[in-house]
């Protein structure tokens, strides 16, 4: 971030993690530049403004809603037992949200299970998760610890529909190696889903380029933010001009903050004060090897 302030950089696109942008945003925001984040967590974004943005529906909503939409279609979950890989804050932060949802729902939340790692044998830690007497499983992991998790659950008697994966961390890594027993698990994410023309055009430029494999992680965020950066210079005429360097700043930094009817690849959605208002919220579940949508709907001015 130093260098790239250093460097007279109008804005930045990323980072897009909570570590990442908790030691970047301090320095970007005393210099006055605006940093295009996209995907940290909103208790970031709000902690930070008017320096970044956040894009994807607010965390606060989103597992509200994906965990209230997975009970909808699975009703006969009574308790459930978050499984983390603690990669980056954002896993966190996010199964504590599923807990806490589950809890207001009057359902029972067991807790969360620290899963290391780099295992070859994740036996011992899914013991100890069905132990709790949870019978639905929430994971953050990534792809190849995800799909580990999953079959030695489903291997386990497990009801695949009781099994939800956070979103992000879902690919190639996971369809391929979970292959006869993710039929049925459910993610509020999707690698195989294309919500807009120009997401399943670019899909499939990927896939040809890879194989067939589709692409992982939140790809979307990279692409709208991205496509707003390119809206701030074009329609407020940013020269890049160094002599205007703190006054063109503060102009990326004003647009980017309230936008109506940006049209990302994956949603067109406002942003209010840095975040997005009227994200889709989406639940998916597997289907012999893609991952269809079951449900979506559209919050309603939720901040």
């Amino acid at each position: 971030m130093a260098k790239a302030i250093d460097a007279g950089a109008l804005c930045t696109c990323g980072p897009t993690n909570d570590m990442e942008s908790k030691a970047a945003l301090p320095l970007a925001s005393r210099a006055g530049i605006f940093v295009f984040s996209g995907a940290c967590t909103t208790t970031v974004a709000k902690q930070f403004f008017p320096w970044t943005i956040y894009t994807l529906s607010p965390t606060e909503e989103g597992v509200k809603y994906q965990m209230e939409l997975w009970r909808k279609h699975e009703p006969t979950i009574k308790a459930m037992v978050g499984l983390e890989e603690p990669i980056n804050p954002q896993m966190h932060v996010l199964q504590d949200g599923f807990q806490q949802t589950f809890k207001a729902m009057g359902l029972g939340a067991k807790g969360i299970v620290t899963v290391p790692s780099g295992m070859a044998d994740y036996s011992a830690v899914v013991v100890r998760a069905i132990g709790t007497g949870a019978d639905a499983f929430t994971i953050g992991a990534t792809g190849e610890v995800s799909a580990k998790l999953v079959n030695e659950l489903v291997s386990r008697g497990v009801n695949p529909r009781h099994i939800y994966l956070q979103i992000g961390n879902i690919g190639p890594e996971f369809l391929d190696q979970c292959k006869g027993h993710d039929e049925g698990v459910y993610s509020g994410w999707s690698p195989t889903y294309a919500s807009t023309p120009e997401f399943a055009r670019l899909s499939k430029l990927f896939k040809d380029a890879h194989g067939g494999k589709p692409w992982s992680g939140l790809t979307v965020v990279t692409y709208d933010m991205i496509t707003m950066i390119k809206d701030a210079i074009e329609k407020t005429g940013i020269t890049g001009d160094r002599a205007k360097l703190k006054e063109e700043r503060l102009k990326i930094r004003d647009y980017a903050l309230n936008q109506k009817q940006f049209h990302g690849l994956d949603a067109t959605y406002d942003v209010v004060n840095g975040l997005a208002v009227g994200y889709p919220q989406r639940l998916f579940r597997v289907h012999n090897d893609e991952m269809p949508l079951v449900e979506e709907f559209i919050p309603k001015g939720a901040h």
